[in-house]
């Protein structure tokens, strides 16, 4: 009888053990469960770029992109190699099968990913990459129901030399594809190079000469631009849907943050860029400021606002947009103001009195010669523009732009203030008996652009249509003849 009293005591000690034990692993579950609810993926991502060398960061960004670029290729029935990495921007772009383009914003999902990985959850990872893939089919056609979507449209602001690489990038996917696009099929080829808009363009709203409004569906991978395909599809006018996207941004709550005494800046939404709210300029106005509101888009995520007679505050709107100059958000970096007597964004120049005026105009100069380089590496990949293009050249310690055209060649100008020209030498040499001749090297001067349209001619320089920044075409026919370079030397500026 003992032994089973102590039998039992055993067995009740064990049955208790469990229980404490199914209670420990209740916890730890209960605790990881907590953990994932409470996970902050921005807070997380901080920490992690604390603790994580920027080797080790971009190694797991590599698997990332190349376990994202299989599922893609695999998914959307397209090659791997159509599918192209950004690592600075930290985005992919690719056409789907149907000439869709598509750009995917690549940090949220990481961010999900690298946390996943952390915790060495597979089907975390995964869900990732099939969330982001679903989003993707589905996006190929917008839903024919424009009831249920039109809370996604908005409007978007765009810097002009997008619309231009984005036609580009069409033209090479066609090439690339073998297909053609109605619209570019009707143009005749012509001596001078043009870049008409495509089939999937709709019209953009112009804001200034360099920035415009484009409509847009959000979706949370990526933005859609709208095409004339989908108003059909829906039987709405352009009016009609521009209408709906700018309801839906003023239903959005902005975000002012006071940077200093009058200096403010506009952060972006959930659905939208920060250059975008431009389009609502009335809301500037709420703000107190010292003169007219001048503003600065320097980035996608951050617009600066101050006023025109606020010297202070133009001195901190330099410090930030020199911060933001070399991010890789960069917007713009020229001023404007919001002229509310015709309702329209101007230009905006600070007086030239201003102990940081040359810093700005160096900053517009800097913004220009960065879209001439993203315009350039599109015309080159496409490979169909004839002519060698000149570079746009800063000069940094008079804070002037030039470029040079060369004799005997076809060129592509850009817009400057001044344009290089070269001529041999009028120095005459000394003949020396066998001895070895060092020869004379050509002589250069500059020209202002407007003298060298009005000595060259404007039938001779011309203007190339659909490109921004502004390129003029020069055939190696049409460069200048003695009298006209006579003509020339007499406008050469002192440089």
């Amino acid at each position: 009888m003992k032994r089973n009293r102590s039998s039992n005591k055993s067995k009740s000690k064990k049955i208790e053990e469990e229980e404490v034990v199914d209670k420990e692993e209740e916890e730890k579950i209960q605790k990881a469960i907590d953990k994932v609810e409470d996970f902050d993926e921005d807070e997380y991502f901080k920490k992690k770029q604390k603790t994580t060398s920027g080797e080790d960061e971009e190694e797991k960004k590599s698997e990332f992109v190349k376990e994202l670029k299989e599922k893609i290729a695999e998914n959307m029935k397209i090659s791997i190699e159509s599918i192209h990495y950004d690592a600075v921007k930290f985005i992919i772009k690719f056409s789907s099968s149907n000439n869709e383009p598509h750009t995917v914003f690549l940090n949220n999902n990481y961010l999900k990913w690298i946390a996943y990985d952390d915790n060495q959850n597979e089907d975390g990872k995964k869900n990732v990459f099939d969330e982001l893939i679903s989003s993707l089919k589905e996006a190929g056609e917008l839903p024919s129901d424009f009831e249920s979507i039109k809370k996604n449209i908005f409007p978007k602001m765009q810097v002009r030399v997008t619309k231009t690489v984005l036609r580009l990038q069409e033209r090479i996917s066609h090439k690339e594809n073998g297909t053609s696009d109605p619209n570019l099929g009707k143009e005749e080829r012509s001596e001078i190079p043009k870049l008409p808009a495509t089939s999937n363009e709709l019209p953009w709203k112009p804001v200034t000469e360099y920035l415009g409004l484009d409509l847009i569906y959000d979706t949370p991978t990526e933005f859609l631009m709208l095409k004339p395909q989908d108003l059909q599809r829906w039987g709405k006018t352009y009016e009609q849907v521009w209408e709906v996207a700018m309801n839906n941004l003023k239903e959005q709550k902005i975000k002012w943050k006071k940077l200093s005494s009058g200096v403010f800046s506009l952060r972006p939404g959930t659905s939208y860029e920060a250059p975008t709210l431009l389009a609502m300029a009335e809301q500037l106005f709420s703000l107190a400021l010292n003169g007219d509101p001048v503003v600065l888009p320097i980035s996608k995520s951050m617009v600066v606002i101050t006023g025109s007679n606020d010297k202070d505050g133009l001195e901190t709107m330099l410090q930030v947009a020199t911060n933001q100059a070399s991010s890789n958000d960069f917007f713009s970096g020229i001023m404007m103001t919001y002229r509310s007597e015709d309702s329209k964004w101007v230009e905006w120049t600070v007086p030239s009195d201003n102990e940081f005026a040359k810093d700005f105009k160096y900053l517009k100069l800097f913004t220009l010669s960065q879209w001439y380089k993203h315009q350039e590496e599109f015309i080159v990949k496409l490979g169909e523009v004839e002519g060698k293009i000149q570079p746009f050249s800063v000069d940094e310690e008079n804070f002037t732009t030039g470029t040079a055209w060369k004799k005997g060649v076809d060129c592509i100008l850009p817009e400057t203030e001044h344009v290089e020209f070269e001529f041999p030498s009028s120095e005459k040499k000394e003949e020396i008996p066998n001895a070895f001749v060092i020869p004379s090297s050509d002589e250069e001067f500059h020209v202002s652009f407007e003298d060298v349209k009005d000595i060259v001619g404007k039938d001779r320089w011309k203007e190339m249509e659909g490109f921004y920044p502004k390129l003029y075409y020069v055939s190696k026919n049409s460069y200048p003849n003695d009298s006209e370079i006579e003509k020339l030397k007499l406008k050469k500026l002192d440089i």
